[in-house]
């Protein structure tokens, strides 16, 4: 397949942003460039300083956007608005991750350009873009999602609600996020290394939360159900991640057994010393950390939301639990705390599931996906570009 030229827009990119969205562009970029694709990406920095940097092959660009909300949205906005149209003339696709501001940026540029843009969706339900921006005044349009030439969802949830919106059936294509499947000796390795490090005894049972410190991400009902559980020894619950800058959460914990960590740039880490995996989440797209975890063939809990039961199958390959609900939470918490052989049984029926989501097969689709794009679009000023 011919070589195109993809440029990613993305809120953040690591190693400075280092959330699960972050990662899967990350992961994405680094992919489809191993198909032959010339990928670059364009982010935010904080501050008025413009930065260029390569991070494993992939030219990132950091545009300035001031501290101050409003101030910083309007010159962000500007300066993308000028970065794309610069760069249009030697890229083939716009690929914008996260339907905000940004993607109303790039398809307005897209359309004065002739480039072709392709919109994904984060997430789904109360915290998704759809819902989230409703009551924006200048995202009350979905310019950004109804007039791009295509429409990613990461899960059915997602599908639906751009169906209802409505967006042409034609421009939605429903690929989900991808995993890179680690090896099972490296897990071991990093497990034992992992636990030395956190002065983890081998017996004991870890659980690990690991995403945006957030309201939204129900870490509170978490810490809630985990005081109320039964078997309290020999037990610990690490939470890991940075402040979220929509709805940020500032936990205060005084349970030793509750050990919370800033965002981290090795969270395979944090996931191969964990026995259990948890995401009491309020609503999800398809969680990466969730592929993650399924991944290293950790057993999880997880709440009904977004994807998790497109991934998960309740007592096969994890436990689910309703959003907001302690109760059912506490009652997870306890079956794998004191069922060591249903935790294995479901963290290998996860690892199984995980490999129908291989970064590969992501990337390929998405790939097949711009040249759709590319031969649908027959614009004057694109074939001037080529």
């Amino acid at each position: 397949m011919k070589s195109k030229r993809v440029l990613f827009i993305s809120v953040g990119y690591p190693p400075i942003d280092i959330g699960g969205a972050e990662r899967q562009c990350k992961l994405q970029a680094e992919y489809l460039s191993q198909l032959g694709n010339r990928v670059s990406v364009v982010t935010q920095k904080v501050g008025f300083c413009f930065s260029i940097e390569m991070i494993s092959g992939i030219k990132v660009y950091r545009i300035p956007r001031p501290r101050k909300k409003i101030l910083g949205t309007l010159v962000y906005s500007i300066n993308l608005g000028i970065f794309l149209f610069l760069k249009a003339w030697s890229t083939d696709v716009f690929h914008v991750h996260l339907a905000n501001l940004q993607a109303e940026v790039a398809v307005l540029i897209g359309k004065i350009t002739g480039t072709p843009v392709h919109v994904k969706l984060a997430a789904g339900g109360s915290v998704g873009e759809i819902s989230r921006f409703r009551n924006v005044p200048f995202l009350k349009s979905r310019f950004g999602i109804t007039r791009a030439e295509s429409v990613q969802a990461i899960s059915t949830e997602i599908a639906n609600e751009l169906v209802r919106l409505p967006v042409a059936k034609e421009k939605i294509v429903t690929i989900p996020n991808g995993v890179a499947i680690p090896q099972r000796q490296a897990i071991e390795a990093i497990r034992t290394l992992k636990r030395e490090e956190e002065r983890v005894s081998e017996d004991c049972t870890v659980f690990l939360f690991l995403g945006r410190i957030s309201s939204y991400k129900g870490i509170e009902i978490l810490i809630e159900a985990w005081k109320d559980r039964t078997q309290v020894s020999n037990s610990k619950l690490f939470i890991v991640g940075p402040i979220a800058i929509d709805s940020p959460l500032n936990l205060m914990v005084e349970d030793s057994s509750i050990i919370v960590k800033p965002g981290t740039l090795r969270p395979e880490e944090y996931l191969a010393m964990t026995d259990v995996f948890v995401l009491p989440s309020l609503g999800e797209g398809m969680s990466n950390s969730l592929l993650e975890a399924m991944s290293f063939g950790k057993a999880v809990i997880v709440t009904r939301v977004g994807a998790a039961e497109e991934l998960i199958e309740n007592n096969y390959s994890g436990l689910l639990v309703d959003p907001a609900n302690a109760s059912q939470l506490k009652t997870a918490l306890n079956t794998f705390l004191s069922d060591s052989i249903l935790r294995k049984e479901c963290g290998e029926n996860a690892q199984k599931k995980s490999q129908e989501y291989t970064i590969t097969n992501v990337a390929s689709a998405i790939d097949i996906r711009y040249q759709q794009l590319l031969n649908q679009n027959k614009s004057l000023l694109r074939n001037f570009k080529n």
